[in-house]
């Protein structure tokens, strides 16, 4: 069957849903149906896609009130500490009811729950566009690896969950509270944690923009589904890097030919996704599984001197999941 990427293509025109509103701890259907806008599953964020202006709704759990672009009004918040999830613009409104083959479903939220399928959910372009996510360790499902994700602060999980052959992020409308953008205080949100020297994290900030200084970042877009290069994990640190190129029958790879990477690089992104904490083995599984062209941000030590290092012969690389 086709993969999830395509299947979100094939979704339908949404049917009316209805607006939710928080009642204790549980959520009750209190207001009728009303039109709503279409809003396309394939759509990007960003997009000119067109999309009538929505009729207010209430400001709640599952509430979804977007402007002319399907994009969230409001603040997205967790339904439990009330943590500030995602920032005004950010995500947008999708229909996610005809993509039967993918994973529009979380499990319950509490134990002993069964598994629930959500209709909308807001669809983010990465961890990035989050202001407090934790995301878990790769999940094998029948579906691919999935990541499922929950609040930075209190850990209320699932609210949402990411595959790893994309940089997508999805939270389901259901699972956050969203509140009048009017209300949300930025300074009582993004306040420093009680505990922390605000002198020490100067310091940090300083020495991270000195170590940023002395590295030098680029990215390159491959079209290939082979790249020709050999990762590892860092001997003395964390992260990725590369450490070698292949080749295929007697031909050197694209990651090579571009004359832009050294043995010694070291991946930070894919995409729009952060690599920080993930070893070799994930990192080449998000490479190989993600859709082309392909995106590919490298960190180099100013120290790096380097020089191309023999070619290995191609190996073949099963990644995880399907």
């Amino acid at each position: 069957s086709p993969p999830f990427s395509e299947k979100l293509k094939e979704v339908d025109p949404p049917m009316t849903p209805k607006a939710m509103k928080l009642n204790d701890e549980t959520m009750q259907d209190t207001t009728p149906s009303m039109p709503t806008p279409p809003i396309a599953s394939n759509a990007t964020i960003g997009a000119n896609v067109d999309i009538q202006i929505a009729p207010a709704r209430p400001i709640g759990l599952g509430a979804m009130d977007v402007d002319d672009h399907g994009i969230n009004i409001g603040v997205l918040r967790c339904r439990r500490c009330d943590s500030r999830l995602v920032s005004p613009g950010r995500g947008l409104l999708t229909d996610l009811s005809a993509a039967v083959a993918g994973v529009p479903f979380l499990p319950g939220p509490d134990p002993g729950m069964d598994v629930q399928r959500y209709k909308w959910w807001w669809k983010l372009r990465g961890t990035n566009d989050f202001d407090g996510i934790g995301v878990s360790r790769p999940i094998d499902t029948e579906h691919g690896a999935v990541r499922f994700i929950m609040c930075g602060d209190c850990q209320e999980m699932p609210i949402g969950y990411m595959l790893d052959i994309s940089t997508n992020a999805w939270l389901a409308c259901e699972r956050v509270v969203q509140q009048n953008k009017d209300l949300a205080n930025d300074a009582e949100d993004f306040q420093l944690p009680p505990g922390i020297d605000i002198n020490y994290l100067k310091q940090l900030m300083k020495s991270q923009a000195e170590r940023k200084a002395k590295m030098g970042e680029y990215s390159i877009t491959f079209e290939e589904k082979r790249l020709g290069m050999v990762l590892a994990d860092v001997e003395d640190g964390p992260g990725v890097e590369v450490v070698a190129f292949t080749e295929h029958e007697g031909k050197p790879g694209p990651a090579e030919v571009s004359e832009q990477i050294k043995p010694g690089d070291r991946i930070i992104k894919v995409q729009d996704l952060n690599t920080e904490g993930m070893d070799y083995t994930q990192v080449l599984t998000l490479i190989v599984n993600a859709p082309r062209p392909i995106t590919i941000h490298f960190e180099r030590d100013a120290n790096n001197k380097a020089i191309v290092a023999p070619r290995r012969q191609h190996e073949e690389w099963v990644p995880n999941g399907p």
